[in-house]
């Protein structure tokens, strides 16, 4: 008797998409924080900016 075989289809390609979602967000990461002006840096900038706005108006009587 022949038993049948079940094909697998990307069997051996496992570990490949997750080295490629790793490849993805590191890019993404290094070109949010690379620069003299980021946009990782402009939005701590404006996050602070605001904050310290907040905390200007809330002090006063």
């Amino acid at each position: 008797m022949k038993t049948a075989r079940k094909h697998r289809f990307g069997a051996g390609c496992n570990g490949q998409s997750a080295v490629e979602y790793l490849v993805v967000v590191g890019l993404l990461s290094m070109a949010l924080t690379i620069g003299p002006n980021s946009p990782l840096e402009q939005l701590f900038r404006a996050f602070a900016e605001r904050y310290q706005s907040f905390t200007y108006s809330m002090s006063r009587p």
